[in-house]
């Protein structure tokens, strides 16, 4: 496995957020968020999409278990909400990242195994109080399992900050 540091600079998003776990979550989000482009006639106009997990093994934050699906749009500055989604931007920051290609069902268990890298080393640990992102490079399609090809992205800091 080939893991990498990375730095995300935070971008402007749109997204909608689903509380669950896992697959379910995550396709009812991410069909929010096709619909949503569908009705404003702008799906033409996404650069990138992203999906954020919160939940008890990653972060003690107030967000629960949830997944949220974001999408950066080209062109256009700030569109309105699409519903009670906290985020108006994507966290940036430090994180390991590693390509993943394979079914999206298959994602959690993947991210487990760069989890489990990380838990490795001496200089890094998982920042619990952010967010994993995956990075679409293909359309998430959790309803079939074709091979989509993300980069999946742990929060990290250094061992020393995140014992603090």
């Amino acid at each position: 496995m080939s893991v990498g540091l990375v730095y995300l600079r935070p971008k402007q998003i749109t997204c909608t957020r689903v509380s669950g776990n896992g697959t379910v979550a995550a396709r009812t989000a991410w069909q929010r968020i096709e619909a949503w482009l569908q009705r404003n006639a702008i799906s033409g106009l996404v650069t990138t999409r992203y999906g954020l997990e919160f939940g008890p093994a990653m972060t003690e934050s107030y967000h629960g278990n949830s997944y949220i699906a974001c999408v950066e749009i080209d062109g256009i500055r700030k569109l309105p909400p699409l519903d009670d989604c906290p985020f108006d931007r994507l966290p940036g920051g430090a994180f390991a990242r590693s390509r993943f290609v394979g079914p999206c069902a298959e994602i959690s268990a993947a991210f487990a195994s760069i989890q489990s890298h990380l838990a490795g080393t001496n200089h890094y640990a998982a920042d619990r109080s952010r967010p994993l992102i995956t990075i679409f490079l293909d359309p998430p399609d959790f309803s079939a399992p074709t091979t989509v090809k993300t980069d999946l992205l742990i929060p990290v800091a250094t061992q020393s900050r995140n014992a603090a």
